[in-house]
């Protein structure tokens, strides 16, 4: 403030950086004076509503330092994501129907895969809570289906994937089909 003497000064630096549980006391006792001495000083200078107003800046302060990590941390998990996303892509457009023709609990692992991600995707829940347990609401749902039931819909993904697989093979550079022997498929 202005016209506030030095050992005013020095002594209100020191209850203002107290903090929240600042006394003149302790403020008294770490500058070397005797607690009236504080009182009057504070009284006379407005101390306390200036330490208030300095506790309010710092909070303001930290809320936006804060704020300010929280947006640079998302944008760099999108960023993240979006690469590890990209690079899945390329993945599973290498992944050969065969493949899964021959092992179908991985295409039923791939199809589980592709379901939950759709599901976040879309941001619906990826789990449910049930009431005696947390499990993911996919895994509930294969769990009871019968093992003919699980490998129908296995089979089913697998032909789905075979199509598109074959479908690519069939396409011409330019997009138009080309002709494919029966006896290849």
């Amino acid at each position: 403030m202005p016209n506030e003497t030095g050992p005013s000064w020095a002594a209100f630096v020191v209850y203002r950086d107290s903090g929240p549980t600042r006394t003149l006391e302790a403020a008294a006792k770490a500058v070397g004076k005797h607690r009236s001495t504080l009182n009057d000083f504070a009284r006379r200078w407005d101390w306390q509503p200036r330490a208030l107003a300095w506790d309010a800046e710092v909070d303001r302060q930290r809320r936006a330092a804060f704020l300010r990590l929280q947006r640079e941390t998302i944008k760099t998990h999108v960023e993240a994501a979006v690469k590890l996303r990209k690079l899945a892509m390329k993945a599973v457009d290498k992944i050969d129907a065969s493949m899964l023709a021959t092992e179908p609990r991985d295409a039923l692992a791939f199809l589980q895969a592709a379901i939950k991600i759709e599901q976040t995707s879309l941001g619906l829940p990826a789990e449910t809570i049930n009431h005696t347990a947390n499990r993911d609401p996919m895994q509930i749902y294969f769990d009871n289906l019968d093992e003919e039931k699980l490998l129908e819909m296995t089979e089913q993904a697998v032909q789905v994937l075979k199509n598109k697989t074959t479908q690519q093979h069939s396409e011409g550079p330019d997009g138009g089909r080309i002709a494919v022997d029966d006896a290849d498929e």
